[in-house]
Parts: C-alpha cells; structure tokens; sequence
C-alpha cells in the first residue's frame, strides 16, 4: 500500500507540473497585447532584402498606414539587402562606424517605437552550425531595441520557391530555413514578442503562384499577398465590406463600412458609403509603376489570382433584392464602377473599381515616393563624398541631404490627407 501511495503520489505530482507548465506556456502565447499603433508612433522595417525591396511596392506600409488613418504614424525602411542581424552588409569602403555600429545608429536616428525585423534567409546559408550565432545575434540586436524604447515584431525568412536548382538542394535549403523559422519563433515565445509565420504559408503554395522574381525574392503581387499573412499575424481584420438592401422591406444590413441610405425605390437606389480602411490596391496589369489610374470601369483586381484575392479580402460587395428585371448600373461619385443584370445584383455584386479604390491607388503612389526620398537621404550614392574619407571634395553638400527632410514632410502630409476614407456617393440606376 505505502508503495501504491507512493507510486500515486509521483504521478500527481508529475501531473502537476506537465500541466503547471502547459499553463505557463499557454499564458506566455495569450500574454501579448493587441497590436496598435498610436498617433506620434514611428515604425522601422529592418531586416534584408524582404524589406528593401518592399520600398519599390510599398504595400507593407500601406498596410499599416490604412490601418490607422486617423493617426499620424512615421515610416522608415532599413532594409539592406544581402544583410543579417550583424548588419554585415551595411559597410562603405570608409572603414568607420562599421556595419554593426552603423545599423544601430540608424536605428536610433529613425528613433522608433516599433520595429518589425525580418532575418534568417542570408544566415540560412551557414546550415545548422550557424544557429547559436544566429541566435545570439538576433536576441543581441532585440537587446539594443529594448534599450532605445521599442517593441519588436519579429518574421521569420520566406522559403525557397525556385525549382531550377534540384529538387534535392531545394528541400535542404527550405529544411535550413524552416530551422531558422523555429529559432525565431522560440526566441519571439522566450521574450514575449509577437512573431509572424511568413514560411509556412508560402511554402504550402508550392509555387503554384507566380510570388517571386527568381524563387527568392518576392515580386509585386507576392508583396500583395504578404500584407494578408502581416495582417493575420497581427490579429488585424480583413478590409473588406458588404451591403445588403432589400427594396421589398426597406431593410438594409451592413459590414465594414458605414452607410447612409438616401433614397431606395426600382428606377434610382442612392446611398453614402464610407469604408472603414481603404482598400488594398491591387497590382497594376503593368509593372510600371509610374502608371496613372486605369480607365474607369476597368476590374482593379483583374490581374490577381483568385485564391489570393480571398486571401487578402479587400473586395467590396453589393446585393441588392427586388429590382425588377433589367440591367443596372452602380454609379460611384457620378462614374460607372459596376453594371449587372438584376438577377446579379439579388446574388451580389463584388465591386473592384470607385472613389475609395483610386484614393487608395494614388496613396500608394505617394508611399512609394516618399520612400525614394528617404532612400536617397540616408543612403546616399556618393556617401564617401559627403561624410566619407573624400569629404574634402564635396563636404559641402552634406546639407542637402538635410534639405530632404522638407520633401519628405511634404509627402507625409499628403499621406496624412490621403489614408483617410471619405464618403463617397453609391447609385443603383436602371439602364433605359
């Protein structure tokens, strides 16, 4: 008997702790906050090419900016191609700060409140034995975050999608980089910091989309997509709306946007509609990006993949119940956006194109220019000239790289003005 007791006596105390620490674990996972970013916040993007090549899209963000149109955010990209979190590749023929040195002091320029990091491809290559200085470097860099005041969000690398190498160095690469997805995610669970999967997701794509330029770095419309896997990884909810007007019954069911309902009968339906985020313009079907808005009527999202397109859900939807049998229009501020059959508009109408839509296309625009002139601020092509080991020849213009500030604020106050939903006029008119 004494033994039996002993025997049950071990077991709950076994118990106990297996399940001491399933709630630890448990109350680390639902221990984060809320993402929110609030009026005078600044984010920084680091990392390597993930983030670089995000300044030639710009939909990272336009993502967050939408998110908060009544706050005033600061943005900044430091992403460095071919970098790690040493900031090896940040280095000048000019042998002081030194890339490590110079990756912190311009992290502490940028002066952030929040810094999403994304490393892990380029140290990938070291295999398994560059782990515990991967590990090392990263927990190093968080350090040097938390002392200047910010909070990190951590992402893992994306995997390899190219399958013109063998199909064996592929899997041995993505398995390196899928170790390299753990070490992240561990150290993110380890500091309670918010991580966000980019690996998985992709991977189990398997190429099926065009995301990427050479199987590793992503085009635009794998930017395009990134933004649904931020969001979810951020708890954020999708952008899109839907309106449900019943012309029987003067019933009127909304999600997503707020609607003012002026006037409802067969020949004419009016009302106002203000989203509550712009949406995600989609990819152009040229990659110009210096292309003005397309033709009125034309489908926005024409060129984007079905499966993502649900994936990122930014698609505007009208039904509209008891038309008499016809064909209609949807007239968006006095331009056609839609037409349908009135059979259609009972089963609903998913809307592509209006207001919101170019309001959104031409905020992008301006995300995109205000990054070229902080590119060139802060890393200036003839950086040797200006406060390198030359400045002797051409010191004299290092103010002028001052004098970006200006056309920076400029862009940011007209991002400021842009990033805000306006309500927009919605029409439902019969064609004679």
């Amino acid at each position: 008997m004494k033994n039996i007791s002993s025997v049950i006596g071990f077991t709950c105390f076994f118990l106990l702790m297996v399940l001491s620490k399933a709630y630890s674990y448990n109350f680390k996972e639902t221990s984060l906050q809320p993402f929110q970013l609030h009026d005078g916040d600044r984010v920084v993007f680091l990392g390597n090419s993930l983030m670089e090549d995000d300044q030639r899209y710009g939909y990272i963000e336009f993502a967050l900016t939408t998110r908060w149109p009544d706050s005033d955010v600061t943005y900044r990209n430091l992403g460095w191609s071919g970098d790690n979190v040493f900031g090896k590749a940040r280095s000048y023929y000019t042998p002081n700060p030194g890339p490590y040195k110079l990756m912190i002091q311009q992290l502490k320029d940028a002066n952030p409140n929040v810094v999403f990091i994304a490393y892990g491809a380029v140290e990938s290559y070291k295999g398994k034995k560059g782990l515990p200085h991967f590990r090392k470097g990263l927990n190093q860099l968080i350090d040097k975050i938390d002392s200047i005041g910010a909070k990190s969000v951590l992402l893992s690398p994306l995997p390899q999608m190219d399958k013109r190498t063998s199909i064996e160095n592929l899997n041995a690469h993505n398995n390196e980089l899928e170790n390299y997805t753990s070490a992240i995610s561990d150290i993110a669970s380890q500091r309670n910091l918010r991580f966000i999967d980019l690996f998985t997701p992709i991977k189990h794509l398997n190429n099926k989309v065009g995301l990427t330029t050479d199987g590793i770095h992503l085009n635009e419309m794998g930017y395009y997509y990134l933004t649904s896997l931020i969001s979810s990884g951020l708890d954020l909810p999708k952008r899109n709306w839907s309106i449900e007007i019943n012309l029987s019954n003067g019933k009127v069911n909304t999600k997503g946007a707020e609607v003012s309902i002026l006037k409802m009968d067969n020949d004419k339906t009016q009302f106002q509609v203000k989203d509550h985020y712009l949406p995600l313009p989609a990819p152009p079907l040229t990659q110009d990006l210096e292309v003005r808005l397309p033709p009125l009527g034309q489908n926005f999202n024409k060129s984007v993949p079905p499966f993502i397109e649900k994936q990122v859900g930014d698609a505007h939807r009208i039904k509209i119940t008891g038309l008499k049998k016809g064909c209609y229009s949807l007239m968006v501020d006095g331009a056609q956006a839609a037409s349908a059959s009135a059979k259609e508009w009972a089963q609903g109408v998913v809307i592509h194109d209006g207001t919101s839509f170019r309001q959104a296309m031409q905020l992008r625009y301006k995300i995109l220019e205000k990054n070229k002139q902080f590119f060139h601020q802060y890393r200036p092509l003839n950086r040797t000239y200006l406060i390198g080991f030359r400045t002797y020849e051409q010191g004299q213009n290092y103010k002028e790289l001052k004098e970006l500030d200006m056309f920076i604020r400029r862009l940011e106050e007209q991002i400021a003005e842009l990033r805000v939903p306006q309500k927009n006029d919605y029409q439902v008119v019969a064609v004679k």
